[in-house]
């Protein structure tokens, strides 16, 4: 069974270890591709040192949703004539083994049913140096993040809306019986968020324009103010399938 992963990638030299070595634990055989939109800082340095393809997009210095519902609905076909497709952003951990995939896969299953989650970090540092992302147990369930990020292709294939938050699932639609986590790794400290949630405002000027990306902000005090509430408010959550530390 080959599995294909694609990830979404701007300068995401902090996430981006993580997520590999979470993906690479889970499927070890798979072919890993980052789609990468002209990032500035180490990210295609280490996804190359962990034997990654890396596919550049241009936007124009902006995280223009139009373009990346195209990108998400079509880039990863250009590398896929069958298989199963993991199609998924830098901080979305989908939560399955590789011998589950495979049950589902003999069942005739064609795409996964999710249940999102906000996995809730409190790293101290911006660098996140001091956080155990396999060990976090706190966050709280968000069923916007409920993605279909994970696929069989030819049979079945996804057409992406805003965010990835709505598709479209196109073919011979199986859903699974079993629903899986999608954990999804933005909320794990304040340093973190409010460099991460800044920057990204200052890429969201077309996207806000049109209504979309709407929860990005350059004001500190208002990330600060957010996260600050899901601490208080988070609840735990299951482990990781399997494992509580990689």
């Amino acid at each position: 069974m080959k599995v294909y992963i694609f990830l979404l990638c701007y300068n995401e030299e902090v996430m981006m270890p993580n997520t590999l070595q979470y993906y690479k634990t889970r499927f070890p055989d798979a072919e890993i591709t980052i789609f990468d939109n002209y990032s500035t800082d180490r990210s295609c340095e280490i996804a190359e040192a962990h034997g990654c393809r890396i596919k550049k997009f241009e936007t124009k210095g902006q995280q223009n949703e139009k373009d990346m519902m195209w990108i998400r609905s079509n880039m990863w076909k250009e590398f896929v004539s069958s298989g199963w497709v993991i199609m998924c952003d830098m901080d979305e951990w989908l939560d399955i083994t590789e011998a589950q995939l495979i049950e589902e896969d003999q069942k005739g299953t064609t795409i996964l049913t999710t249940q999102g989650v906000n996995v809730l970090g409190e790293g101290t540092r911006e660098d996140l140096a001091d956080l155990d992302f396999f060990a976090i147990q706190r966050g709280f369930y968000d069923n916007n993040m409920s993605k279909r990020i994970c696929f069989k292709y030819p049979l079945c294939a996804v057409e992406y809306w805003w965010g990835a938050h709505t598709c479209f699932p196109q073919g011979h639609v199986v859903f699974s019986t079993t629903t899986y986590l999608m954990r999804h790794y933005n909320y794990l400290g304040e340093a973190y968020l409010i460099r991460k949630h800044t920057n990204r405002w200052s890429r969201n000027v077309l996207s806000r324009n049109m209504g979309l990306n709407q929860h990005y902000h350059d004001d500190q005090k208002t990330i600060r103010d957010e996260y600050q509430g899901w601490v208080k408010n988070a609840q735990e959550i299951p482990p990781l399938i399997g494992l509580t530390k990689l």
